[in-house]
């Protein structure tokens, strides 16, 4: 149904020879009520800059909020190598996967000659390792999150060289997500590993947003 002027700033619909006036819809329009007090109002393109500039501000304000406790928090979640923790009561959920790839300049010397990483470049090497390390387990983690786990059982981690001889290596993780309902007994944070869960859900929502769609 056509309307003959914009419900919100009231200027007149249509095409003229200099310029065409019409209500916004689809990815925008949702964007805007799902950000907004008023879920009913709608704009036109000569008047949804600043509604769309408001509702992108909470957006990123929701957005950066989830990934700072998410960044803070995110160690709390359990990487266990046992698969099947003693007293846990849990739901297996499925398998978590992480790699990385770190540039070390001294991995083609691992087959040769193992002495060559006494000192400093064994620190370098292991600091470098760890650094891999660290990165797939959040990942790992976070994984286990976006799927309605609070924890990892079966975790098992591989190193390999990539790149063909180029001083690269892979760091992979994998294991199970699970949801337990009994991590408390164990000295987890259970309230934080929910609100965790909450904010992983939360990104995966505001994930479907593509910025670069919304254009008019």
């Amino acid at each position: 149904m056509s309307k003959e002027k914009c419900p919100n700033c009231g200027t007149s619909l249509g095409q003229t020879l200099i310029s065409n006036t019409y209500v916004i819809e689809g990815e925008i329009s949702f964007f805007i009520k799902d950000f907004s007090e008023d879920k009913e109002r709608e704009f036109c393109n000569k008047c949804y800059k600043s509604p769309y500039e408001e509702a992108t501000k909470k957006f990123q304000a929701i957005k950066t909020e989830c990934q700072d406790f998410i960044e803070e928090n995110i160690d709390q979640v359990p990487i266990l190598t046992v698969h099947d923790p003693k007293g846990w009561i849990y739901k297996p959920i499925e398998m978590v996967t992480s790699q990385s790839v770190i540039g070390t300049g001294v991995i083609s010397e691992i087959a040769s000659n193992w002495t060559d990483f006494f000192g400093t470049q064994s620190n370098s090497y292991r600091n470098k390792l760890k650094d891999g390390e660290e990165f797939c387990k959040k990942i790992l983690r976070l994984d286990a999150l976006n799927v309605g786990g609070n924890a990892v059982i079966a975790a098992d981690i591989d190193y390999s060289e990539a790149g063909g001889g180029k001083g690269m290596l892979m760091v992979c993780i994998a294991g199970t997500a699970v949801s337990s309902s009994n991590l408390s007994d164990f000295g987890y944070n259970e309230e934080i590993l929910q609100i965790l869960r909450q904010k992983a859900n939360i990104l995966i929502g505001l994930s479907k947003y593509n910025f670069n769609k919304h254009h008019i």
